[in-house]
């Protein structure tokens, strides 16, 4: 196999590749959310956030207020870490784009702060700890799988004591019934609790 046939295999696929990847744009674009197609762009949104963000965009759709935020924030980081490229070697010439991304942050916190009434982002409580979580460098993804640790592990705690009064309380009446007969079983009367002595 000579090397110019395999270059021209190479740009058939290629050819066949973005082909097959127009088609799909085409199709994406006139894909209309119906029944379960709505369950299938809720799976798509939670997995490619930003991408079906910019979908419902190109479709003309407005996104949500989470959505928005989301946008925001991303585009602040981005202008924060190319301003931090600029400055880490600062050259008299890069004072003009210095100022452009530094106005960006600016223009983009402001954005960020009318955001904030929006109605799908006023109910939304962040917990401290996860704040806590990004300081430290840890993923915040993990304060619920901590959460749920924590919940869980106080949770056989509490069963452990429940299971250990129970048992406490058992023998108490057992032990009261031995030494008070008459006196338990009018409590047990009172308690409604009438039954052959544990």
């Amino acid at each position: 196999m000579s090397s110019a046939s395999g270059l021209e295999q190479l740009e058939n696929q290629l050819e066949g590749l973005i082909e097959n990847v127009r088609q799909i744009g085409i199709v994406v674009s006139d894909f209309q959310p119906q029944g379960q197609n709505s369950e299938l762009l809720s799976q798509l949104s939670n997995v490619f956030p930003t991408e079906m963000a910019h979908y419902r965009l190109n479709r003309g759709e407005e996104p949500s207020g989470l959505e928005q935020l989301e946008n925001q924030l991303e585009g602040l980081i981005e202008n924060v870490r190319q301003i931090g490229i600029v400055v880490s070697d600062f050259q008299p010439q890069g004072q003009n784009v210095l100022n452009s991304k530094i106005h960006a942050v600016v223009a983009g916190m402001q954005e960020i702060n009318k955001l904030r009434s929006h109605p799908s982002i006023q109910d939304i409580q962040v917990p401290l700890e996860v704040f806590d979580y990004i300081d430290e460098g840890r993923n915040p993804q993990l304060y619920t799988k901590d959460c749920m640790e924590k919940a869980l592990s106080k949770n056989e705690q509490v069963k452990g004591k429940i299971d250990a009064y129970s048992r406490f309380k058992s023998e108490l009446l057992s032990q009261l019934s031995n030494v008070f007969p008459t006196e338990m079983a009018q409590y047990r009367a009172i308690r409604g609790e009438e039954r052959a002595s544990l």
